[in-house]
C-alpha cells in the first residue's frame, strides 16, 4: 500500500446460501481481525471486471463468471497504523467450478505471494455488535440494497402474473358467455384487449359496467 496515494481496486461478492466469501485479515496495531471480499489492484489499462478475472485466477487459481456491477465505494482506512483511501468497484460473481461452493474455506495466495484463507460468512452475523468488521466500509449497505431490489423485483413479477391470471380469467368468462348468451362480438374482443392492457382490472371494470348500462346488450340477455 502506497503511502498518501488513492488506490483503485475491484472485489467480487461470491453469494451462497446467505454467505458471502471474505477473505480474513488481522490489523496487528489495532489486534482487531477483519473481512474483505477477493480482489486487487486495478492496473493501468485495465477494466475493472478484467482485474477480476486476472486476480482470481492468480489467487486462487479459479474462474470467474457471471460478473455483475454493483457499484462504487469509497474506503478510507487505517491499517497498521497507516492510512489507506481506495476506490472500490463492487461485482457480483460466480464461481465456473460449482464445487467451490461446498468448500468451508479457500486458501490462496497475494501477489507478494504471503498466504491467505477465504471462508464464507453468514451475511445475517456481519452486523452483530461483537463481528469484525467488513471492508470496505459501506459494502453491507450495498448488499443489503441490492437484496431489497431483488425482492420488489420479484413481488412486482408476482402481482403482473397474478393480474394477467384474473384478466385471462375474465376473457375466458367473456368468451363463455359471447358463445353461449349470443353476446356481441366486439364484446369479447373488448375483453382480449383489457388482457393485454396494462390496467387489467380497472379497464374490465369498465367493460363490465359499460355492458350493464348498453341497451342494445340487454336486448341480447
Amino acid at each position: 500500500m502506497k503511502p498518501n496515494a488513492i488506490r483503485p481496486i475491484a472485489i467480487c461478492v461470491f453469494q451462497h446460501d446467505g454467505h458471502i466469501l471474505a477473505a480474513e485479515g488481522y490489523d496487528p496495531l489495532k489486534q482487531q481481525p477483519f473481512y474483505r471480499p477477493l480482489g486487487g489492484a486495478i492496473e493501468f489499462g485495465e477494466h475493472s471486471a478484467d482485474t477480476l478475472v486476472r486476480e482470481l485466477q492468480e489467487e486462487l487459481g479459479a474462474a470467474v463468471t457471471d460478473l455483475r456491477y454493483l457499484g462504487a465505494l469509497e474506503n478510507v482506512f487505517t491499517f497498521n497504523g497507516q492510512r489507506g483511501h481506495e476506490i472500490v468497484m463492487v461485482y457480483d460473481g460466480a464461481f465456473a467450478d460449482r464445487s467451490l461452493y461446498g468448500q468451508a474455506s479457500l486458501d490462496g495466495a497475494e501477489d507478494s505471494g504471503a498466504p491467505f484463507r477465504a471462508v464464507w460468512l453468514p451475511l445475517a452475523d456481519c452486523r452483530l455488535p461483537a463481528a469484525p468488521p467488513v471492508y470496505p466500509t459501506g459494502l453491507l449497505d450495498l448488499l443489503e440494497e441490492e437484496h431489497a431490489k431483488a425482492q420488489r423485483s420479484k413481488e412486482s413479477q408476482e402481482d403482473f402474473l397474478l393480474s394477467a391470471f384474473a384478466s385471462l380469467r375474465l376473457c375466458v368468462s367473456f368468451y363463455y358467455a359471447a358463445v353461449f348468451s349470443r353476446w356481441p362480438l366486439p364484446l369479447a374482443a373488448c375483453s382480449l384487449y383489457s388482457f393485454t392492457s396494462s390496467r387489467f382490472s380497472t379497464f374490465s371494470a369498465a367493460v363490465l359496467g359499460s355492458c350493464s348500462r348498453n341497451s342494445m346488450m340487454r336486448g341480447y340477455l
